[in-house]
């Protein structure tokens, strides 16, 4: 076991040495054609494995057929995989940290197989043979989850594949079968959908149903599984990224804040005259109040002179439209108004009245939002 552990340990230095606990007909391809991270995890299971049976060897002088003699001292495999598993994060970080649960089921893996590795994945070539072959739809597909990162689902992105990309491949590949269409590599998006105007009579909807399986078959595809678009989007270069706590910086002044505020405040000011929140007063009855001081003559400039709009008021020589908030000296005007209000004579009669009701806290259900979002190469994610 002491040789083993040291061997186990070396291993992991080297592709060379790697190899040889990989498959047997796996070549140094195979071994680069891996991932990083899966040949750093396979390094990383020799480093334990070594270390675990240099402890047992070399510490309790145990041998592969002394474990019940091991545990009748007290001492247990589990005790050796802790104190392996102390040993490599002492050396190399708390990032190398496992559990000896863990070490232990790698255990029984390995010496029941001889190897770390039992199988080589699928290559990526065997994988994605549609989006290689057909450069063209890829784009097409990447452009959508583009505009749709921040709110697509797999089942929504399936449909979009199965429904628009495949019926549009399955409809060109009719007409240029029938010789209604050259399939010369220039074809244009536009020339496509024009074609497709044109020659809708030879399109039924059971042959283009039928060519899309033939595509179907034609990649390996027996259906799109919401595991095959993960892979897909990994493949065109999204990854699916976890939200991070953060805190939010005093951006009010910024350029894109400053341009959100004032569209806000521009649709609130036109919904805010459908609703009950104005009140129209006679000239008349204005002039009592700035003469009687209940308000200043500078309130004017806070009204409208609606006598053209109104109807209210038909003999007042004028009436002035006001918002309620402007004055208290304005509430017993409206105070029988079953809404407490008005409603502003510049509403447009095609328009409805509006009730606007505000909360200051919010309330959001269980799980409404994911745990993250799919980000781009760039790493950007939905606007």
């Amino acid at each position: 076991m002491g040789d083993l552990g040291n061997l186990l340990v070396n291993l992991c230095q080297s592709n060379e040495h790697l190899l040889k606990l990989l498959p047997q007909d796996a070549t140094m391809k195979d071994l680069e054609d891996l991932n990083e991270h899966l040949k750093l995890e396979l390094r990383r299971k020799c480093l334990f494995l070594g270390t675990v049976y240099k402890i047992a060897c070399e510490e309790y002088s145990w041998t592969a057929r002394q474990v019940s003699e091991a545990n009748r001292r007290g001492i247990s495999w589990a005790d050796c995989c802790k104190k392996a598993v102390d040993a490599v994060v002492a050396v190399h970080g708390s990032k190398f940290a496992i559990k000896p649960y863990t070490l232990e089921m790698w255990n029984k893996v390995f010496r029941i197989e001889k190897r770390i590795l039992s199988k080589l994945p699928p290559k990526m070539n065997l994988r994605l043979p549609f989006l290689l072959n057909n450069p063209t739809e890829a784009s097409l597909i990447a452009t959508w989850v583009r505009s749709n990162l921040d709110q697509f689902s797999a089942r929504e992105l399936t449909e979009y594949i199965m429904d628009t990309v495949m019926i549009t491949m399955a409809k060109q590949q009719i007409l240029v079968d029938s010789g209604k269409l050259r399939d010369d590599g220039d074809l244009t998006v536009s020339d496509l959908d024009k074609a497709i105007k044109e020659h809708a009579d030879l399109l039924s909807e059971e042959e283009v149903l039928a060519e899309r399986t033939k595509i179907l078959d034609k990649h390996r595809l027996k259906e799109i599984s919401e595991a095959t678009i993960y892979k897909w989007l990994k493949f065109l270069g999204f990854r699916h990224k976890n939200f991070e706590k953060t805190f939010n910086c005093d951006g009010h002044e910024a350029e894109a804040m400053v341009k959100d505020r004032i569209e806000f405040i521009v649709k609130y000011l036109d919904i805010e005259q459908r609703t009950n929140s104005w009140v129209l007063v006679k000239g008349s009855d204005l002039d009592a109040l700035i003469q009687e001081a209940k308000v200043e003559e500078c309130i004017r400039n806070f009204g409208t002179d609606v006598s053209s709009l109104q109807t209210q008021y038909s003999n007042a020589d004028s009436v002035y439209e006001f918002h309620i908030d402007v004055s208290e000296e304005f509430i017993p005007f409206v105070q029988n108004q079953e809404w407490g209000g008005d409603l502003s004579c510049r509403m447009l009669p095609i328009h409805k009245p509006v009730i606007i009701v505000g909360q200051d806290e919010s309330a959001f259900e269980q799980h409404l939002y994911s745990s993250g979002t799919w980000v781009d190469s760039d790493g950007k994610g939905a606007n």
